[in-house]
């Protein structure tokens, strides 16, 4: 089974990319946190979060196994 995660870049971009970005990821395989990091003028990116509303989050490692 695969699962679609989608990196919602909440107004920055990646490589000129606005809209969010999807990968494809097998059960039970995780995702890099340091695969994608966007830009936004006057912004500091702090990390991936699960959670819209988070204030900080993850730039490295990977993420729980996806199921």
């Amino acid at each position: 089974m695969q699962y679609t995660v989608v990196w919602f870049l909440s107004g920055g971009n990646i490589n000129g990319n606005t809209a969010s970005i999807q990968d494809v990821v097998n059960h039970g395989d995780t995702v890099s946190f340091s695969k994608y990091k966007p830009v936004r003028t006057n912004y500091i990116f702090n990390g991936w979060s699960s959670n819209i509303s988070a204030t900080s989050g993850s730039t490295a490692g990977h993420s729980a196994p996806i199921t």
